[in-house]
């Protein structure tokens, strides 16, 4: 017994030399590679007519468990080992040890490209032989050798990746953590050396993965086709290979290849590598998270073997999104374990892409229990308002506050709130608003000032549906104190709080107010928003500041790409009009319907350009109803026809074309023939404030229908909009003529009209 301990001190004591020259330079180096090569050497001799060791397997084994001492044994009586298997089991013992650097040298004096033949061989035949069932042609080096060698290429790269990661380190500061006057310039020493390193610690991580690819590189060259199932269990060689297809792209990551790295994530995805299912959706998973957020941006997969009709992604956003959809169907089948972070990123994908009702749908394919099922309802809900299915969205609202119970619900509360303003169920909404606000116990202060913006909006659009004048006035008294609540509580940081305020102060002809928090708001956002560039434009006309609104109009135009300019170009003509420019504000109106024939004729099909479609029809309606207007104003006759003309082209049951039509007819004075259109005009669109007060106009001019009937058409108009001084002025007309008590009546309305005519923008302003 005693006898073995010392043979035992003897073996540890020669694999210590051993391994010091393995890690010695120069003349040692070479003086220890003659010493292992040499064929009297007992670690070079051969047991196999090959000149590999038929014992690597039992040394392996002995490692995997961790069992180092009988490793060493193992390695110094197993005499059957060549120069690079003994490398390649120093440098895996020096890794496990903890000598990273160590185990470079070790690893770095293997001759790997010499042996890559061989090893390709191997792998190859081995894999034909598993096919043919043929015990001829043996490979020139077994498998265990293989399996060996390949991992000493894996660990050097995880050497060489523990060694980046080790160089970058962050710089420590102090030991309690503050730094002191007389830390800064060691501090300012450390970190000008360390950003003259920043190049090593790539070029530590490019290596690695340059190592790490080796071994993809071997596999595919010898076996295109990629490995069958179950190649290389026996001796490790299957897992090796594993570990390198998903070591690999995180190497380029980190060392800031992005390109190499989503193309060594394709190669992973692509090719057969034998690996196994939560493999492989643990790539999916990596790979989709980098295309989503690395802002690298790469050429779409060129994939030769999909069939026709495949989908094949065109950016980066497409390549995840289907990447993060497969990982979904596959916990849907229960293939792979449950991942709820797999929802996060596709809710994102699919968010920033605007495709809200695939999102929807996703959810709605969810096994139970993926999702809490308030959370369930939360996001479904969110989906189909972004989508404007308002109802579908209050509807699932509904089933999580049918409880009575708010207390966990404020953010269902003010989705329901936000459903409510969409489908014009402004009480519903504002009693979704206060009972948020009711149960917010102290909590964010900025959610609190979104519950308040949701109430005033509510309140604010319950003012202007309101029948009685004392209703009204109530409503925006406390809009209007509602919404100044929401700024402060936002400390005026919040866009939507303010351009609402100074929406509300606006339509409540508090001018000033308004035109000071369109300003701010502006500037806020810096010029990003264009709702708020045309309101601050709009605020202005209404001030009569029109060379101000104009020169607004011109700003935002700068700012704003050439598709987006449409809105403001209808209100840079308007305000032309208003200041008596007709020839400059046709010129611009034919600006704008060459935008929109370009537009309309260059751009294809796509997701915003289909839900673009329909404002750009509108748009270039109410552009050719505002020119034939003008054409009006300037007796162009002809031009107003033609402009008739083109509305109806677009859209033949369009009560603009009728109105215009009227006023055409008016304009040559045949006002039977304008009170036929005005009707036609009526029939196809009831809620026509223009065709309303037109029609009471004519009646009132022709004399041949009461005057109550008349009246109907001007408080039907007025009911509509509120604000309109043509309305006003053509009741005051009404009543003038009905004369005795209505004298009154009329002065009211006329002051009413002359109050609103003088702070009326050039278009309204939502």
């Amino acid at each position: 017994m005693e006898g073995r301990k010392i043979e035992r001190g003897r073996l540890r004591g020669f694999i210590r030399r051993m391994a010091m020259e393995c890690l010695c330079s120069g003349e040692q180096l070479r003086a220890a590679d003659e010493i292992i090569r040499s064929p009297e050497s007992a670690i070079t001799k051969d047991c196999s007519a090959s000149g590999y060791s038929s014992r690597n397997g039992e040394i392996e084994q002995y490692l995997d468990n961790g069992n180092i001492e009988e490793a060493e044994l193992s390695l110094r009586e197993g005499v059957c080992l060549n120069y690079e298997e003994a490398r390649a089991l120093l440098g895996r013992l020096e890794y496990q040890r903890g000598h990273v650097e160590a185990a470079l040298r070790v690893f770095d004096g293997i001759d790997i490209p010499a042996l890559v033949p061989k090893m390709k061989i191997s792998i190859a035949r081995k894999v034909d032989r598993r096919k043919t069932r043929s015990q001829w042609d043996s490979p020139p080096m077994p498998l265990h050798a293989v399996s060996l060698l390949m991992e000493a290429i894996y660990l050097k790269s995880r050497t060489l990746h523990d060694l980046g990661k080790f160089k970058g380190n962050p710089i420590p500061v102090t030991q309690h953590g503050r730094i002191s006057p007389v830390d800064i310039p060691i501090i300012l020493c450390e970190i000008t050396a360390r950003v003259t390193k920043i190049q090593y610690f790539e070029f530590d991580f490019a290596e690695a993965a340059q190592e790490c690819r080796m071994i993809l590189d071997i596999v595919e060259a010898a076996v295109p086709e990629g490995l069958p199932a179950g190649f290389g269990k026996d001796c490790k060689l299957n897992e090796i290979i594993c570990k390198a297809v998903e070591l690999l792209p995180e190497l380029w990551k980190l060392g800031g290849f992005s390109l190499e790295a989503i193309s060594s994530y394709r190669r992973s995805l692509l090719n057969n590598w034998n690996l196994d299912g939560e493999t492989i959706a643990r790539i999916q998973k990596e790979f989709a998270i980098f295309l989503l957020y690395s802002g690298c941006e790469a050429r779409p997969p060129n994939l030769h073997s999909q069939l026709d009709g495949s989908f094949v992604p065109r950016n980066n956003m497409e390549e995840a999104i289907l990447l993060l959809m497969i990982l979904l169907r596959k916990f849907n089948l229960k293939r792979v374990e449950r991942d709820p972070t797999i929802m996060h990123h596709l809710t994102f994908a699919l968010s920033i892409s605007g495709q809200l009702k695939p999102l929807a749908v996703q959810f709605e394919e969810l096994l139970p229990g993926m999702l809490d099922k308030r959370e369930w309802s939360y996001n479904v809900a969110l989906c189909y308002l972004a989508e404007e299915d308002d109802s579908t969205a209050l509807n699932l609202l509904k089933r999580i506050l049918k409880s009575g119970d708010d207390s966990d619900n404020f953010k269902e509360l003010l989705l329901a709130s936000k459903a409510c303003t969409e489908r014009s169920a402004h009480t519903e909404g504002a009693s979704y608003a206060q009972r948020a606000i009711a149960n917010i116990q102290g909590g964010c202060e900025q959610m609190a000032g979104v519950a308040d913006l949701l109430l005033g909006v509510n309140l604010s659009n319950q003012a202007r549906c309101a029948t009685s004048d004392t209703e009204r006035a109530s409503w925006q008294c406390e809009a209007l104190e509602v919404l100044e609540n929401a700024e402060k509580k936002m400390h005026g940081k919040d866009p939507r709080s303010m351009y609402s305020l100074s929406l509300e102060n606006a339509e409540q002809r508090k001018l000033d107010a308004a035109a000071f928090y369109a300003k701010k708001l502006v500037k806020l956002e810096a010029g990003s928003e264009l709702r708020s560039w045309l309101l601050l434009a709009r605020i202005l006309s209404a001030q009569k500041q029109f060379a101000d609104a104009e020169t607004i109009i011109d700003a935002a135009l700068d700012q704003t790409g050439k598709w987006s300019q449409g809105d403001l170009l209808r209100t840079k003509a308007r305000i032309q009009a208003a200041q008596g420019q007709l020839r400059n504000a046709v010129e611009t109106y034919t600006k704008l319907l060459a935008a929109i024939q370009l537009r309309t004729k260059s751009l294809s099909a796509g997701i915003f350009l289909a839900k673009g479609t329909k404002d750009d029809i509108s748009l270039e309606i109410e552009t050719w109803y505002d020119l034939a207007l003008l054409y009006l104003r300037m007796s162009q006759w002809r031009d107003a026809e033609v402009c008739v003309s083109k509305i109806r082209t677009i859209s033949p049951y369009s009560a603009l074309a009728w109105h215009v039509k009227g006023k055409l007819y008016e304009a040559k004075g045949q006002p039977k023939e304008a009170l036929g259109s005005y009707f036609r005009a009526l029939d196809l669109d009831r809620k026509h404030v223009p065709s309303l007060i037109s029609t009471a106009s004519v009646l009132r001019e022709i004399g041949n229908r009461p005057l109550p009937s008349v009246r109907c058409f001007l408080t039907d108009a007025l009911q509509l909009d509120r604000t309109n001084h043509a309305a006003w002025f053509n009741l005051g007309l009404l009543y003038k003529e009905e004369g005795g008590r209505s004298a009154a009546e009329a002065a009211e309305c006329f002051q009413a009209a002359a109050l609103l005519e003088e702070t009326a923008p050039v278009e309204p302003f939502r």
